[in-house]
């Protein structure tokens, strides 16, 4: 059907499908803000002077949401100023934009949020990435620029020289746009014309890299306000939430289900010193007014042995054990929580503490919500705001098809069609099972799930027990080619104590108690540390073949011929 078209001022228009801002100029200007429930909720919150937001201990700073909102402005306001006119020209015709983010706590979330007041995308950077880490990202998303703490300005100078050379890249150093004078916020409009595409990126997390070149997952507009709406609603967040911010920026738990629901809920996010300093948090504990807590595994492990050798030999020690159960959620995420860790912080803080599983890619697919049974080593039951399935029926690989999962890859459309079934699920390589309406992972089927003398053996229940053991700080668990058997289990360790000494028969012994014979390991190499992405994951691929790839006099072998002989009961 022709449409039903008339000219007005010379202009061609479609009856049935004009809007307004077809014949009235782009709203915009210094003091307004887009029309975005984020923004509407941050400036709600703003209207309270005396709001606390943020506290940032690194460089003891406490803002409120007020001044939050006028950092966010005055940065949002002098990085469009020095945009290029082409490039502002593509952020009003919302054609992707990208600016990189360099910083840290406050300062951070100031920059983000000011990236997404203009409309552009924004790409968080880990405080540790290196420069040529930095320039990989850089040519993927195509970036336009970035903002940068002072910190890191010396860094953003080496990345602008290689990748400005052949485009327009701006440097933009936040450090000196904080602590603006405090501005009134009933002065502050709100954009008059059509919202953001919602539909398109806001965010691009990179994957850890841990299969290869780190990928640019795409991250919906509508989707940050989603996935803070429902962590609000299954989580309780309100006016009274404080979090402290363990978890890093740049990754998918520390941004989009920490830092921006907390916010959005009106609570208060505290970014820690920065190293990890267990006897600090200890004492943040003690102060008794917080009611949820999250970390990744090695601040649970530190965490309690600060209280096995120091806290609890002091005689105010219940102090910290009562206030340690006023929190009614412990969540950890990243990799699975040592079983002894599981049991220990059950023991002492009469809560159990909840496995997380999830990606950037596709969010939270299984959940423990507060107040719901943990089953130890499980990550919950299904959410009900995704649909998932495994593969083979009660064991497989888990598909998951939602709102949350990712555009696209940026830049990258076969890896984006490749990341899919016929059906539209996301095929995330994880290998999970089911136990009646709970849900366990046994690791990736490329890296996790090993083939030993004729057994499907997963990575991650050894690992749990590795990491377990007395004297092991923390460990992997990999699969290296063997002619006779497959695979051989290979452990690679780092040891607590780096004077102490452990062989490959203490270690089997020690785990017969746990495991199966076959599950045990047959390979050990104790080494200072093992490497870690910018998302704090070992790249098990990529360091498999450079710990057990050639002969190395600090690696034991097992007499298979005797493994055997030994019962596989």
């Amino acid at each position: 059907m022709p449409k039903n078209t008339m000219k007005i001022g010379g202009k061609e228009v479609d009856i049935g499908g004009f809007d307004r801002m077809d014949f009235v100029p782009f709203h915009e200007g210094p003091d307004v803000l887009p029309h975005d429930l984020i923004f509407h909720a941050l400036h709600a919150l703003a209207m309270d002077p005396s709001r606390i937001a943020i506290i940032d201990c690194k460089i003891s700073y406490q803002a409120t949401y007020r001044q939050l909102l006028s950092d966010i402005v005055l940065c949002r306001n002098r990085v469009r100023e020095a945009l290029a006119p082409e490039t502002l020209e593509a952020l009003q015709k919302e054609q992707e934009v990208s600016l990189l983010l360099w910083s840290e706590g406050y300062e951070f979330t100031v920059a983000f949020f000011a990236i997404l007041a203009l409309g552009a995308i924004v790409v968080p950077f880990s405080p540790h990435i290196t420069v040529p880490e930095a320039l990989h990202n850089c040519k993927v998303v195509a970036a336009h620029g970035i903002l940068t703490s002072s910190t890191y300005v010396p860094h953003a100078l080496k990345l602008q020289a290689s990748f400005g050379r052949h485009h327009p890249f701006n440097l933009f150093e936040t450090t000196p746009l904080l602590r603006s004078p405090a501005i009134d916020t009933s002065t502050l409009k709100f954009q008059s014309g059509r919202v953001f595409d919602q539909n398109r990126p806001a965010v691009v997390i990179f994957t850890s890299g841990s299969t290869g070149p780190p990928k640019g997952v795409a991250v919906r507009r509508y989707n940050l306000f989603y996935s803070a709406y429902n962590a609000i609603r299954s989580q309780g967040l309100n006016l009274e939430t404080k979090v402290v911010q363990f978890l890093p920026t740049h990754h998918a738990t520390g941004l989009l289900y920490n830092t921006i629901p907390t916010l959005v809920a009106g609570g208060c996010v505290e970014f820690d010193q920065g190293s990890f300093n267990p006897a600090g948090v200890w004492e943040r504990i003690r102060s008794g007014d917080l009611k949820r807590f999250s970390a990744v595994p090695t601040i649970y492990v530190r965490l309690l042995r600060h209280w096995d050798s120091t806290i609890s030999k002091l005689p105010e020690n219940e102090e910290y054990r009562a206030a340690l159960s006023k929190i009614v959620y412990f969540a950890s995420s990243t990799s699975p929580v040592p079983r002894r860790t599981l049991d220990r912080w059950l023991e002492l803080s009469g809560k159990p503490i909840s496995d997380r599983y999830g990606g950037s890619e596709f969010g939270n697919v299984y959940v423990n919500r507060p107040g719901d049974p943990v089953v130890p080593g499980s990550v919950g039951v299904k959410n009900s705001m995704s649909e998932s399935k495994l593969s083979e029926g009660d064991r497989g690989e888990v598909l998951v098809r939602g709102p949350m999962v990712f555009s696209k890859y940026m830049n990258d459309p076969v890896a984006t069609i490749n990341a899919f079934d016929e059906d539209g699920f996301y095929k995330t390589g994880d290998i999970a099972r089911r136990e009646g309406d709970v849900y366990f992972i046994e690791g990736r089927r490329s890296v996790d799930i090993l083939k030993s003398g004729g057994y499907k053996i997963s990575a991650l229940d050894i690992e749990k027990e590795l990491n377990s053991h007395d004297k092991v700080a923390e460990g992997i668990i990999v699969g290296v080619d063997d002619e006779e058997f497959g695979q051989r289990i290979a452990a690679a360790v780092v040891l607590k104590n780096p004077s102490d000494r452990l062989t490959l028969a203490e270690l089997r012994e020690d785990l017969r108690e746990s495991l199966s014979n076959y599950k045990l390991p047959t390979m050990l190499r104790v080494v200072p540390q093992l490497k870690k992405t910018s998302t704090l994951k070992i790249p098990k691929i990529l360091i498999k073949e450079e710990l057990f790839g050639a002969y190395h006099p600090d690696i034991e072998k097992w007499n298979m011929q005797k493994s055997k002989n030994e019962s596989k009961l």
